[in-house]
């Protein structure tokens, strides 16, 4: 059986289904005059700021800071899942369904297509440093149900070469300070430890499927549905659940600081936070009321988009191991 958590699941849902911020609460609310289901963003200030929407007709956003307001751009017949912009905002790259990968080198204005096969549905772009990214999805026309594929690039996103190792369900990436490559799998995960080089794949406990996952130096934190929680202390290598959190929680995105702090998003505008690696969770009253999907650290400020056209935002100090 799940051990009790230490607030009661109706404090939970009260601080999580509150339409404003409570009062103290350090999270903000970006007005996007949008009720679109954001899937992923990229920002890089306040005058460069993008969101991709998972509606079919291909929208995303960008912000105007000449404007002061969002303007919308689309491409027709796909679905969109994320978007990365390298410091700078002026050359990105944006991905999603129908194999769409593209790249921008005038801040998303213009968009080039890298031609990828139109089966794929890609889910995931990341970048390690200014050279070398990782991309992520599935093969919708395998004979394999959603069998996985990645890709890496080692000259910043020209030219991408398949990585071999399998997989289903490829839809994360998290790449830590120190280099580490983490992609989530439908039930596994898949570590590299050497920019994309060797990878060591490793079963999630409990026969349980995680939404996301990161490794921090020896910790590791992996969350899911049904209020699945696991850690790691060494390095990702194994995995022990902690039955800490009630099961009518759901958790689809994490943002791991350093060894001990993170940040976990989910159902009904639902942030929590752990400073002992995932023992103990605090929730914060987010301002969001419904699901959230993709949370980031831009500088010393996390941001996190949802459904409902949700975009908020919190200042945090800094670990020293960010500084």
């Amino acid at each position: 059986m799940r051990k009790i958590f230490k607030l009661s699941i109706v404090a939970l849902s009260i601080m999580s289904a509150s339409c404003g911020a409570a009062p103290g609460s350090d999270w903000h609310v970006i007005p996007t005059g949008r009720q679109d289901n954001f899937n992923g963003f990229s920002i890089c200030d306040q005058s460069h700021e993008f969101i991709v929407s998972g509606n079919p007709n291909g929208f995303f956003f960008r912000y105007s800071s000449e404007r002061n307001r969002w303007v919308i751009d689309s491409m027709p017949g796909t679905v969109l899942q994320d978007i990365y912009f390298f410091k700078g905002c002026q050359r990105g790259f944006i991905c999603g369904s129908r194999g769409t990968f593209s790249y921008s080198e005038d801040f998303g204005q213009k968009w080039t297509s890298l031609n990828f096969d139109t089966s794929l549905w890609l889910y995931d772009v990341a970048f390690k440093d200014s050279l070398t990214g990782f991309l992520v999805g599935i093969n919708s026309n395998s004979r394999i149900t959603s069998v996985g594929v990645a890709f890496k690039t080692s000259d910043g996103g020209h030219t991408w070469d398949s990585i071999p190792i399998g997989g289903i369900m490829l839809s994360s990436i998290d790449i830590a300070p120190d280099g580490v490559v983490t992609i989530k799998g439908q039930g596994k995960i898949y570590i590299s430890r050497d920019t994309g080089v060797h990878w060591d794949t490793v079963a999630a406990p409990s026969g349980e499927s995680p939404n996301a996952v990161c490794i921090r130096g020896k910790a590791g934190l992996m969350i899911g549905m049904g209020g699945y929680v696991a850690s790691s202390g060494d390095g990702g290598k194994t995995w022990k659940p902690l039955y800490v959190l009630p099961e009518n929680i759901h958790l689809f995105d994490l943002l791991m600081l350093d060894e001990k702090m993170a940040y976990a998003i989910g159902s009904d505008g639902m942030v929590l936070y752990t400073d002992d690696c995932g023992r103990n969770w605090i929730p914060e009253a987010s301002g969001a009321p419904q699901q959230l999907t993709k949370i980031r650290l831009v500088g010393n400020r996390i941001y996190v988009c949802g459904q409902g056209g949700a975009l908020i935002y919190k200042d945090i100090d800094l670990p020293k191991s960010l500084k």
